[in-house]
């Protein structure tokens, strides 16, 4: 495909009121580097990106395609205030293997269900929903996730003679669907069934579920970890939890068609969080706990008030104006601190969040939806986080001022600028992260703009990380970071080290695409970890503590990757010296070539001049913050030159060569390259 090319087609979503609504699915897929971009007007799920993802590269595999050969724009334009879920990740992966071929998705076809990398298709909700109202537009051919043929329906039941309630009972959508709208609907497994469906006619003949082809929920115990410098961070995950449980005991007088599924998912949370924590992840524990806390939260203030959703009623107004004058008295407080060698981690991790908080409350949409009220909330209990951990600041008085630490900020926004800039490719929620850094910088707050930089870094660079190594890069950081310092060191890789262990449970079920995706966050996960230690190694009043993991400093290992990368540099340097590729003496030979072999010459020269100002840009990021990501980039670099002088070197040896006014001084060597010519009067050594 060496053009644009687009397809689209239907989705379905599932209303705050619980009825399916039809949406609009276009994906544009254009010739590019790999970058992928959304545009999404619902609740965006923490998996959604990634889900999307995994869609567009199951959907390159299945067309035999190479991934980053192209960019794939997605757009979403839906009305549901609420989609649960990565629904839309298998259409997505049927519009983007139509667009890579070249073909249209049929009008009359459409699909949900989630989907991994390798091509599984996995359960969403709203079935019935979705068919219902892809049945009232028109589509004829219908396509679900395998083992979802059972749905509930809304019925009437007659309790009493006159007295008719609603209900729900199951029944089997791929006969009711026949019967009722005269749609076929297809349980499919793999996208390459669905393929065969849409784009082949291959309708398979029977349609019936099996048990055992329904990939296993995996719900694993960690292993228990020991901390060091975290205990501190336990009680306010002790307070989330105890919150999120109060929250749970609410009722609610005017349930949403919704409730019960954010309800059981927050009971999942919370069971969840109780137990992580119990074996040393306090990290991964607040995460729990505070997910589930604005779920449920959200939830209860939505019973409580069901106009809020919308931005102009008094509710809302009023909740906002509260929210604000939250946030201004928090900040104003944050202000008043200065960083010490004993508060900078509190300090800092409360303005993280403020800033975050602010962002939100500047940010908000004008449309009316409960994921609305879902971002107040989380810039809501940011804020209550932000005053808990300046609660305990200010209980940490003995330090001294710290100082170097815009110099550190201002060198970690560069370095991911750099990354983002370097790679060609669109920073996705690293990009929000590292808007966060600057915005922290810009107030001062230049610890807060470090610790967001140090986590754009990770994100971006693990959400790019695929393939085998994947796994040999996250080991290798659990061994790198094994030595780490520090409150927020110690937070991170324990909770990269939980993705890690999950990962590995998913491996031993089968699932080698959700392995991944835990590998994936817990690579970045530790490579934020590995940023936050060698920061907290350079303050002075920290020191080593024993931990269960064993510690061992690791310069000499960084000293000998960096003294590696200089001796490749100087390697390629030698080359180019010796093929003697400069803009001066490379075009005494190209006016000797034939037409068409100097035209060759010359763009393996362009090739060549381009790769080494790339080189020069990630030495100049390598020489400020040894990171390992970068110098691989540099080797594949300077790889990909060494291949180019080579071929540049035997073009410019096919050359018909000059005669030398001076005899032959015995036999010549054979160098090769072009043979150089002495000036004259050069002296002979």
């Amino acid at each position: 495909m060496a053009v644009a090319a687009t397809a689209d087609m239907y989705i379905f979503a599932v209303s705050s009121e619980g009825k399916g609504i039809p949406a609009r699915l276009t994906v544009e897929v254009t010739p590019g580097h790999g970058n992928i971009s959304l545009t999404l007007n619902s609740i965006v799920g923490e998996d959604t990106q990634r889900s999307i993802n995994n869609a567009i590269h199951a959907a390159v595999e299945e067309a035999e395609a190479n991934f980053y050969q192209y960019d794939y724009k997605v757009t979403i334009n839906s009305g549901a205030e609420y989609v649960s879920g990565p629904s839309a990740g298998l259409p997505i992966a049927l519009a983007t293997y139509a667009a890579l071929k070249g073909m249209d998705v049929p009008d009359y076809i459409s699909a949900t269900g989630t989907i991994d990398e390798d091509g599984s298709v996995g359960p969403v909700g709203g079935i019935y929903e979705k068919a219902k109202a892809a049945a009232e537009v028109g589509v004829k051919v219908f396509l679900i996730p395998k083992g979802e043929r059972y749905v509930e329906v809304p019925q009437e039941e007659e309790i009493e003679p006159g007295i008719v309630v609603p209900s729900t009972g199951k029944v089997d959508i791929v006969a009711l669907a026949k019967k009722k709208w005269n749609m076929d609907v297809y349980e499919v497994f793999t996208l390459h069934q669905a393929i065969q469906i849409v784009f082949e006619g291959k309708a398979p003949e029977v349609n019936v579920p099996t048990e055992e082809e329904t990939p296993p929920e995996v719900n694993f115990v960690p292993p228990a970890v020991g901390v060091a410098y975290s205990e501190d961070f336990k009680s306010l995950v002790d307070e989330f939890i105890d919150m999120l449980a109060n929250e749970l005991e609410k009722n609610c007088a005017n349930e949403p068609p919704y409730y019960n599924e954010i309800r059981t998912s927050a009971e999942s949370y919370l069971r969840r969080a109780k137990l992580v924590e119990s074996r040393g992840y306090y990290y991964t524990a607040g995460n729990y706990a505070f997910l589930g806390l604005v779920n449920m939260s959200t939830l209860n203030e939505v019973c409580e008030h069901p106009s809020i959703v919308d931005p102009n009623s008094l509710a809302f107004q009023d909740y906002l104006e509260t929210l604000r004058e939250k946030l201004n008295s928090a900040i104003t407080r944050a202000e008043k601190f200065d960083l010490t060698t004993s508060n900078y981690e509190w300090v800092g991790g409360a303005r993280e969040r403020l800033i975050r908080a602010e962002a939100t409350l500047n940010g908000l949409p004008a449309s009316s939806s409960v994921a609305l009220i879902r971002q107040l909330k989380s810039a809501e209990y940011w804020i209550y986080t932000a005053q808990r951990m300046l609660d305990i600041a200010e209980e940490k008085n003995d330090g001294v001022p710290l100082t170097n630490v815009e110099d550190a900020a201002k060198n970690e926004i560069m370095l991911v600028e750099d990354l983002i800039y370097s790679s060609q490719r669109e920073p996705g929620s690293a990009g929000e992260r590292l808007y966060w850094a600057k915005e922290a910088y810009n107030r001062g707050w230049y610890y807060a703009a470090f610790a967001e930089a140090a986590l754009a870094k990770g994100i971006f660079i693990g959400e790019y990380t695929r393939g085998d190594s994947l796994k040999e890069q996250v080991e290798r950081y659990l061994q790198e970071t094994e030595h780490y310092r520090g409150m927020w060191a110690e937070l991170y890789r324990t909770h990269g080290l939980y993705y890690y262990e999950a990962a590995k449970a998913y491996e031993e079920e089968g699932l080698d695409t959700k392995a991944n995706d835990m590998l994936r966050t817990a690579l970045q996960m530790l490579i934020a970890s590995e940023d936050f230690s060698r920061f907290t190694e350079g303050v002075p009043s920290v020191t080593t503590r024993t931990t269960v993991q064993k510690v061992v400093p690791n310069e000499k290992k960084a000293m000998a990757a960096a003294v590696g990368t200089f001796f490749l540099v100087l390697a390629i340097l030698l080359i180019l010296y010796a093929f003697k590729f400069s803009r001066k003496s490379i075009h005494r030979y190209l006016h000797r070539l034939p037409p068409e072999k100097k035209k060759e010459a010359e763009e393996l020269l362009e090739k060549i001049y381009a790769l080494s100002e790339a080189k020069r840009n990630l030495e100049k990021v390598y020489k400020k913050r040894k990171d390992e990501e970068v110098k691989k980039e540099i080797e594949k670099i300077e790889k990909k030159i060494k291949k180019l002088e080579e071929k540049l070197a035997k073009l410019l040896e096919s050359a018909p060569q000059q005669q030398s006014s001076r005899p032959s001084q015995g036999k010549p060597q054979s160098t090769g390259r072009p043979p150089s010519r002495r000036r004259r009067g050069a002296r002979r050594r």
